[in-house]
């Protein structure tokens, strides 16, 4: 695991992955407490000031840069989320989910 400078991962949060599972936190970001980040035996990429809220569980994701995600969200497995993004609180991204840069999606399934 790789934590940027100015980066924290609040209490209660379970950050794991098995094997080579690699999970990388970039700069300025923060990871809110009760979330739940599985890399399992993958890659897990979140981007440069980025965070993420309280009670989310996030699967195997890449995320860019200066993204917001609110409370109680999922990210299944195979999403790509682009810079700038919002997914508002409660919304689920569904597997095989592309988050475009500078929109907000929220609902179940996440949609702008």
């Amino acid at each position: 695991m790789s934590i940027g400078d100015r980066s924290s991962v609040w209490f209660s949060c379970l950050v794991s992955s098995e094997g080579n599972g690699k999970i990388i936190i970039g700069e300025g970001s923060n990871i809110q407490d009760n979330t739940l980040i599985d890399a399992k035996r993958e890659t897990i990429i979140i981007g440069n000031r980025v965070t993420i809220g309280h009670n989310v569980r996030l699967g195997i994701c890449k995320i860019g840069d200066d993204c917001l995600l609110g409370m109680g969200c999922v990210v299944d497995d195979d999403v790509e989320i682009e810079p700038g993004w919002v997914i508002a609180a409660k919304s689920h991204a569904k597997s095989g989910s592309r988050i475009r840069s500078n929109e907000i999606y929220a609902g179940s399934p996440a949609k702008i």
